[in-house]
């Protein structure tokens, strides 16, 4: 499972870094150009940056509806990362990740510090 998630991220990452510009989390469900489908009950959600003069920095989340454990990384980051809530109404087993979720809006495009997330 935890390959499958990785390899959602990474192929993810690859389409999402193109030309979608914005500040706020999207689906990927959302942004019918990547032609891509998460696997059933998985939310993967990104934000690209807003800079015309640099668009290809991202950051990238996701999460099994199944779990509590959200995964994410960055066009910077050679590494995925994951946090499991300790607190949190927006996150658990049968909630799926939402675009406003605070432990993912905590993070900007070309994350780099991942403050309290463990990396993988």
């Amino acid at each position: 499972m935890l390959k499958k998630i990785a390899l959602t991220l990474a192929a993810v990452a690859v389409m999402a870094a193109g030309a979608y510009a914005g500040s706020t989390y999207t689906s990927v469900d959302a942004v019918t150009a990547l032609n891509f489908k998460p696997s059933n009950k998985v939310v993967v959600m990104y934000s690209p940056d807003t800079v015309a003069s640099s668009p290809q920095s991202y950051v990238i989340a996701s999460k099994n509806t199944a779990g509590d454990t959200i995964y994410a990384t960055s066009n910077i980051s050679t590494t995925i990362y994951k946090i499991v809530p300790t607190v949190s109404t927006t996150v658990g087993p049968g909630i799926p990740l939402s675009a406003t979720d605070s432990n993912i809006t905590a993070l900007s495009a070309g994350e780099s510090v991942f403050s309290g997330w463990t990396a993988m």
